[in-house]
């Protein structure tokens, strides 16, 4: 009998009763500004942005940020938010990368 640790036990059981939603979820919210939080129900369109509005939050994000009206844990938590957003979405484009890249550079000056 292989012996298998208490992570190991639970992350089989949940693999398990996890079934891929094959339905892709398309964002209804308007909000630009949004507290990152973590998902623990189904994903509900009204609470998650579409990809437009997702372009304007980036925009905002950064002229606040440019105009030093905000500091860095406001923008990464906006950030966490966007990218979560784009996940439960399976947005996968020239966007989703702008975005990883432009949160890097910021975490970088």
């Amino acid at each position: 009998k292989v012996f298998k640790s208490k992570y190991q036990q639970k992350k089989e059981r949940l693999a398990k009763n996890v079934k891929p939603s094959k339905e892709i979820i398309v964002g209804t919210c308007t909000t630009l500004e949004k507290t990152f939080y973590r998902q623990v129900s189904e994903p509900d369109p009204r609470l998650i942005r579409p990809e437009w509005v997702l372009r304007k939050s980036l925009k905002m994000i950064l002229q606040k940020w440019k105009r030093n009206e905000v500091d860095y844990v406001y923008v990464c938590n906006q950030f966490k938010s966007i990218r979560q957003d784009m996940t439960m979405q399976r947005i996968k484009n020239d966007f989703t990368v702008k975005v990883y890249e432009t949160h890097a550079r910021l975490a970088l000056e």
